[in-house]
């Protein structure tokens, strides 16, 4: 099943003709919007005091969860997006 990743997250516009009005979105490659939801979830939970159970656990454990907390938070805010017909 592929995941639906919610295209570009900063999407350019492309001129066509030199024309500002017929614009059209870009392929650029770059971030999807899934991982820059990811990245916000993530920035969020580190920057906020680790309880000293979690931190026992070691670096590693808890970036994997960090990680697995923060696509699944991702998924759900692209889920709502959609439901309320915004991709």
């Amino acid at each position: 099943m592929a995941i639906h990743d919610g295209g570009p997250a900063f999407p350019q516009t492309e001129s066509r003709n030199g024309n500002p009005m017929d614009a059209e979105y870009a392929s650029a490659g770059g971030m999807s919007l899934r991982d820059y939801f990811a990245a916000q979830v993530v920035a969020y939970a580190l920057s906020n005091d680790v309880p000293p159970a979690i931190v026992a656990q070691g670096v590693d454990a808890v970036l994997r969860g960090a990680v697995t907390i923060a696509y699944q938070v991702a998924d759900a805010m692209l889920a709502q997006r959609a439901k309320d017909g915004k991709s």
